[in-house]
This record gives C-alpha cells, sequence and structure tokens, in this order.
C-alpha cells in the first residue's frame, strides 16, 4: 500500500501564555479573534484585545507544513516440493518520506521584521526476509486407526531485518520580505543538523510441536540471534523455549458422565519455562564516538560522545510460567498462574559526559 498526505499544522512553541498556540488554553471567551470585516484582529492596529498574540494570525503568518509518504508492502512465495512439506519465502518493507517546511514572515509585527525558513527530511525503511520451512506429518499406532494419534509439526527458518534512517534539518534567518522565503535569502544559518543510522539483525530458528489425542501438547523452540547494536565478540545470542499443556478432559475420561457432559467444559494445566532478549538500545552504543556541532573559538569543533564497550550485549529474560484454567457450563472461565521472571541485564551505562572536554578539528 501506498498513502501520502499533507497536512499544516501550528508549531506548538513552550508550554507559556506568550507561547500562541499554547496560550489558546487561558484566553477569555469574549476576546474576538476576528474584526468586522472578517479578518484577523492584530496587536498591531489595537484590533486584537486580549493578551500577546492573535493565535490564529500568528499561525497564519508562521505555517508549518508536513509531507508524508508511507510504503507498506509484502510478497511470499510458496512452494510445496513433497507431501507434507512447505517451503515459503516473505519478503516485507516498511518505509517512507517526511518533509517539514516552516515559515515566519518577516511582516509580521510579531516577527520584528525578521523572517525564518527551516526545512527538514527525514527518510526511514524496515526491510524484513523471512524463509521458513515446515514440515507436517500424523501417524497412529496401528493401522485400522482412522484419526493420527499422534501429530508432528517441525520447523526451520532464517529471517534478516535491516534498519535504517536519514534526517536532516537547516534553518536560516534574515529574510526581508515574504515574497522572498527561501534559505538562500536569508542571511545566516541558525540550526542545521543531520543524522544517519542503521542496523541489522540475523537469526535461525527452529521450533517442534507434538500433540497426543488431541490431549496432550508439546512445543520445544530453539534461535540463535545477532544484532549489529553490540559488539563484534558479542552479537550473537541463543534463547530456547518448552511448554506442555494438558487437556484434562479429553486425557482424563473419568471427568466426564456417560453421556460426555459435565460441568466442567474446560480443564486446561500448562507450564512452560524460557529464555527471551532485548536488544533495544540506541545505535552504535557499543562504539567510542566523537559528536561534531559544537564551536571551538569560532572554528568547528568535535567533542566525545560515548566511551564504547564492546562487551556490551543482549539483555536476557528467563521465564516460568505455570497456569490452570477452568471452564464451567460453557458460560464461565477461570484461570490462574504462577509466573517468575528473572533478568540478568548485561548492558554497562557509563557516564558519557563527566571529565571530557572540547576538541577542534585540525
Amino acid at each position: 500500500s501506498l498513502r501520502s498526505s499533507k497536512a499544516h499544522e501550528a508549531d506548538y512553541g513552550s508550554y507559556s501564555i506568550v507561547s500562541p498556540i499554547s496560550a489558546m488554553k487561558f484566553m477569555l471567551p469574549y476576546w474576538d479573534p476576528y474584526k468586522a470585516d472578517g479578518t484577523y484582529a492584530s496587536p498591531a492596529d489595537g484590533t486584537w484585545r486580549g493578551s500577546y498574540e492573535n493565535p490564529l494570525e500568528w499561525n497564519e503568518a508562521n505555517p508549518l507544513t508536513r509531507k508524508r509518504v508511507h510504503v507498506l508492502s509484502s510478497t511470499f512465495l510458496e512452494l510445496e516440493p513433497m507431501k507434507d512439506l512447505r517451503i515459503k519465502t516473505l519478503l516485507g518493507i516498511d518505509g517512507g518520506d517526511l518533509r517539514s517546511d516552516t515559515k515566519s514572515m518577516p511582516s509580521y509585527v510579531g516577527n520584528y521584521g525578521i523572517g525564518t525558513v527551516g526545512k527538514s527530511f527525514s527518510r526511514s525503511y524496515n526491510i524484513t526476509w523471512t524463509n521458513t520451512a515446515t514440515y507436517t506429518t500424523g501417524f497412529s499406532n496401528s493401522d485400522d486407526s482412522e484419526t493420527s494419534v499422534h501429530q508432528l509439526t517441525l520447523l526451520l527458518g532464517h529471517e534478516m531485518t535491516r534498519n535504517a534512517s536519514d534526517a536532516f534539518t537547516v534553518v536560516a534567518r534574515g529574510q526581508s520580505s515574504d515574497k522572498l522565503m527561501t534559505l538562500a535569502t536569508g542571511t545566516a544559518a541558525t540550526n542545521w543538523s543531520d543524522s544517519r543510522a542503521a542496523s541489522t539483525y540475523l537469526s535461525y530458528f527452529g521450533r517442534a510441536e507434538y500433540s497426543y489425542r488431541q490431549s496432550l501438547y508439546a512445543d520445544l523452540s530453539i534461535r540463535r540471534d545477532a544484532s549489529s547494536k553490540f559488539g563484534k565478540d558479542s552479537r550473537w545470542a541463543t534463547f530456547w523455549s518448552a511448554g506442555m499443556m494438558c487437556d484434562l478432559l479429553n486425557a482424563i475420561p473419568q471427568l466426564k458422565n456417560e453421556q460426555g457432559k459435565s460441568f466442567l467444559s474446560m480443564l486446561q494445566l500448562s507450564a512452560s519455562y524460557g529464555t527471551s532478549g532485548n536488544s533495544s538500545i540506541p545505535n552504535y552504543d557499543h562504539l567510542s564516538l566523537y559528536s561534531a556541532g559544537p564551536q571551538y573559538s569560532g572554528m568547528p569543533g568535535v567533542a566525545p560522545y560515548s566511551r564504547g564497550n564492546e562487551s556490551l550485549t543482549w539483555e536476557k529474560l528467563n521465564t516460568l510460567n505455570v497456569g490452570l484454567r477452568v471452564g464451567l457450563w460453557n458460560r464461565l472461565t477461570m484461570g490462574v498462574e504462577f509466573y517468575n521472571k528473572r533478568g540478568s541485564k548485561e548492558r554497562i551505562f557509563d557516564d558519557m559526559n563527566n571529565g571530557f572536554g572540547w576538541n577542534r578539528l585540525p
């Protein structure tokens, strides 16, 4: 799918009575923002009776426009080279552009004859490629059984994810005419910045599921994951889980009466234990980095930004779950669950700013 939108917004500014958009919350209901001829009341000619600025007039003289394009698409191919074996590849893309334009007209009295033009652009995308092979089979203890007593599903898979973003912002001021509102007509750049980031995930995983007579279920999964957000010697981690569930109504026929009816409509006991990982940290945290932007005696400079830690690795969570679910008369369902979660957070946090000074570029 492709979506495109264009919106004219109000720059909110700081939350105070002198910031026109947020100041609307403090305005009295009898302050009329319009003149008798329908134009905006203005403090410039004394027709605005409220405090500070007329927010409607201010918003028109300081417009903010955002243009967004968003692409969300996926495609897959599935093959069955032999009975009970399915091979599937799936490719998904989620990305888009965001463009923002801001202006402050010099003719507006609140801008004191000085114009401002700002432009920003950001682009980001996420690409996911997943490949799986699934084998499903059923078998019985005897050949004359019409239904499979045992059901087994095996899955092997591989997944790759790529995230990337790119953005910049430029603001110039000093424009003297409402008809010459461009970056080039400004006299000075007051704000400029750019950023770029990317990360990659790689995973290999497998899962086995088994069921017996629709009464006993078991599953076992294991995966090996790597993230570029961590140091080169600690990017890989292994996670696994195992679980079982017993449908006691099917496993113990005595719980049902002769007609197959009982006040019990569901009775399930389950247990699971496993590990999971978290990599939700900023990009490049494991590296020793410098940040550009500050000035040193009028010269461009850089400053240390992060000390780096090549031992930075996954946050791991070990979870144990035991649960009991009960259904009565097909109308009432109750459940009780015991769980224990224990994390082993190996990430080391450092104070990035202590003891650092500015370094001038050569």
